[in-house]
């Protein structure tokens, strides 16, 4: 299976790895320290209303990490800087 980090011709927006990002950071932005889990079930119903593959979202969740714009805390949940 190939996923997408930028957009091609035959691929939606809302399944780049960007995209996800954008969401999930965004998301982050706005609530207190969530765990991974809880954030991907929150960010699937709640914000995109369809499931994303669980190894995309991981994707995004290390696409963050890596450019400095989320951190893990002691307890294992996720926020933003």
């Amino acid at each position: 299976m190939i996923y997408m980090i930028l957009l091609d011709k035959n691929n939606k927006p809302t399944n780049t790895v960007y995209y996800i990002s954008a969401v999930v950071y965004t998301y982050l932005s706005e609530h207190d320290n969530i765990g991974l889990t809880s954030l991907y079930n929150q960010v699937c119903e709640s914000v995109l209303r369809h499931k994303v593959n669980f190894t995309f979202f991981l994707l995004a969740i290390d696409f963050l990490f890596l450019i400095n714009k989320i951190n893990i805390d002691e307890k294992g949940d996720l926020y933003v800087y």
